[in-house]
């Protein structure tokens, strides 16, 4: 290129030293021209990507995959991948069915989007208050004839108990669910149990579902993850399991109890369903695999996780 301008130049040079007795005098009021200064081509690249690393002196989530088994063979094999950055988690997801979003505010996870294949479907938001769950949405945004946001509230009581209400803001419920009160019992940052009263519509009675826990005293997966542990309200919540409890789930239980307008018993507590979880931990007490036994003996499972 610098050698074509050059030659231009020459060439012009020469142009006008071989004409320049033949042209015609200059007018001296006229303006003379300004020359113009080339200047270098504007280079456009592409927007810098944020570097994503983890902190390397915690032991941080890598991987899990999840094979259900049938007769001895995997009928269905599923995981996720873990995107950290220092130790706020970034994404998680298969990049391919599914992927969760992470939005902090300072330390605090203020926003989980729920993505199905390239499709927005959830929307998880979460406020504070003195660095304790204040309120969390659910909203469900994927198909508009199915859409709905359900509001939590949360109250801390002086005994260490945390009473809750939900909501239904818009849309309608799935599943049966109506609104409601309950109580979530913690002992040592983790749910032992979670005592639910719906608000049956058009009904001659009240439901009162409880769900009970127990825990070993190990490392969770997810237990460096900054801000997962105050969302141990989404202890039964399929978002993220049991991954922000202190220690890892052991047992789960299910019991309903039926009351009459009155406050009379009309079905006393029973057990709906119980699942144990065995583990299996590394040399760091971290579970490096977990099998689920169901009540009727049914091996689900397992999941296995790297670091």
């Amino acid at each position: 290129m610098i050698n074509k301008i050059c030659t231009l130049l020459l060439a012009a040079f020469l142009f006008t030293s071989c004409s320049s007795d033949d042209a015609p005098a200059e007018d001296p009021t006229a303006t003379p021209e300004v020359p113009v200064t080339p200047t270098e081509p504007v280079v456009i690249t592409d927007p810098v990507t944020p570097v994503i690393t983890p902190n390397p002196s915690l032991t941080l989530p890598k991987s899990y995959r999840y094979d259900l088994m049938h007769n001895g063979s995997a009928v269905l094999v599923n995981g996720a991948t873990y995107k950290i950055n220092g130790d706020k988690l970034v994404e998680c997801g298969d990049g391919v069915a599914y992927q969760q979003k992470y939005t902090y505010t300072g330390d605090l996870i203020t926003k989980i989007e729920m993505w199905a294949n390239t499709t927005l479907a959830h929307i998880y938001e979460f406020t504070y208050e003195n660095n304790k769950p204040k309120s969390y949405t659910i909203e469900y945004v994927m198909f508009a004839e199915f859409a709905y946001k359900i509001q939590y509230t949360y109250t801390h009581n002086n005994d260490g108990t945390v009473s809750y209400e939900r909501k239904l803001l818009s849309g309608k419920y799935q599943n049966g669910d109506e609104d409601g009160k309950g109580t979530l019992t913690i002992v040592n940052g983790n749910i032992t149990r979670d005592d639910f009263v719906e608000t049956l519509t058009n009904a001659q009675h009240s439901k009162k579902e409880s769900l009970v826990y127990e825990y070993d005293t190990k490392n969770t997966f997810c237990k460096n993850i900054k801000g997962l542990n105050l969302l141990y309200f989404l202890q039964n919540n399929p978002l993220i399991g049991n991954q922000c409890s202190a220690n890892n789930m052991t047992s789960k239980s299910g019991l309903e109890e039926i009351y009459n307008l009155d406050g009379s018993i009309r079905t006393p507590s029973r057990v709906i369903y119980k699942t144990l979880f065995a583990y299996e931990y590394n040399a760091d007490n971290y579970p490096i695999k977990v099998t689920d036994v169901t009540g009727d003996n049914t091996t689900v499972g397992p999941t296995t996780f790297t670091y």
